[in-house]
């Protein structure tokens, strides 16, 4: 039987009561939102930057006491994230940052559109 890792990642936030994670979808954490949204237990708050989802992982946790997630998509959004993790590592305050990747068809060096 083959299991999706995104189905996984789904399960783990249920697993651990996470109600709500922020992030922005691409190309690269569209599977991830897929599987959060077909197992309907956590919430996902749509943000327009990958910074500002880091930065509501930190506000949500520094109002409830609750960790939450950011999703972030592969690549710039990823590295448009870290001031929110920064900033929430400076503080102490926990929370999860999950990006997602191409799938490696896409990054083979012998594709022809990656030489």
């Amino acid at each position: 039987m083959k299991v999706k890792v995104s189905d996984c990642i789904a399960e783990f936030l249920k697993r651990h009561g996470i109600r709500h994670v922020f992030g922005i979808v691409g190309a690269g954490n569209a599977h991830i939102f897929d599987s959060i949204t077909r197992l309907g237990f956590t919430e996902i708050v749509c943000v327009h930057h990958e910074q500002a989802a880091t930065m509501a992982m930190q506000s949500y946790y520094r109002v409830s006491g609750k960790v939450t997630a950011a999703i972030l998509t592969t690549g710039g959004g990823s590295v448009n994230g870290i001031t929110g993790v920064v900033g929430a590592w400076m503080d102490s305050m926990p929370g999860l940052v999950i990006s997602g990747n191409e799938n490696s068809r896409h990054t083979r060096s012998e594709n022809p559109l990656r030489v």
